[in-house]
């Protein structure tokens, strides 16, 4: 069939070739952490008492058209670390790895019976990680790096508004580095594929518009494809799509 044309070429895509983010359902009951998102009168109000811990990180993932990166800050113990992610990783995954990184840095300490706090400014990576039930790779090796600190310490993640100062330096600094190895780095997240296959469709589609014999006035009162219309005709059901 004709429209079926637009899917010669896409399974051989470079990007939609590579290692994906997804996972088959894995379920995890067992999460040894907790997760608060307290309101942002209660962060003012009880500021001291949040802050009151053996250990006190903060982490934030950023991105740029170029390049993904993740930023950990903690003053304790010491700890400053910038990742360049590449070009595929999104904010969230970049979230969710910098919370990662996070815990490995925790790790590496040999923390026991410790009261730890990470803070993070993502709803939807503590959100992901506060979650049974996980399909991403990126999500479910930082749950697992969690519970290992969690099984032995009093861990809790924390939601804040933005950060501001050097904790957002450190994930901006993770930009702006040369990204050295093989893409992706965290896997191809469904939202990047998506996207990729949006990009691909809407190219292929101005091409063969464009490559259509005759049709002169046509293309150019229509010069290409409008997402606004697309979507406005896409809303209505079959009969009324045929009146318009």
């Amino acid at each position: 069939m004709e429209h079926n044309r637009m899917l010669e070429g896409i399974e051989s895509h470079s990007v939609l070739g590579m290692v994906s983010d997804g996972l088959p359902v894995r379920i995890n009951l067992d999460l040894p952490y907790n997760i608060l998102f307290p309101r942002r009168d209660e962060l003012e109000r009880n500021r001291t008492d949040l802050l009151r811990t053996d250990s006190c990180s903060y982490t934030d993932g950023s991105k740029t058209p170029e390049c993904a990166g993740a930023g950990v800050y903690s003053h304790r113990p010491r700890v400053e670390v910038a990742h360049s992610l590449g070009q595929y990783a999104t904010v969230f995954q970049a979230e969710i790895h910098a919370i990662e990184l996070c815990g490995r840095e925790l790790e590496k300490r040999g923390y026991n019976r410790r009261s730890i706090k990470i803070f993070s400014d993502s709803q939807a990576a503590l959100k992901a990680l506060g979650f049974y039930r996980c399909m991403s790779k990126a999500v479910w090796n930082c749950q697992q790096t969690l519970s290992r600190v969690g099984r032995t310490n009093r861990l809790t993640l924390i939601w804040i508004p933005g950060h501001v100062g050097l904790k957002d330096s450190l994930a901006r600094r993770g930009t702006a580095l040369e990204f050295i190895g093989l893409e992706p780095v965290l896997g191809l997240s469904y939202s990047t594929a998506r996207s990729v296959i949006r990009s691909w469709a809407e190219g292929d589609t101005l091409q063969y518009w464009r490559g259509l014999p005759g049709l002169t006035h046509s293309k150019r009162f229509i010069p290409s494809p409008s997402k606004t219309r697309s979507k406005k005709l896409l809303e209505l059901s079959r009969i009324n799509l045929r009146a318009q």
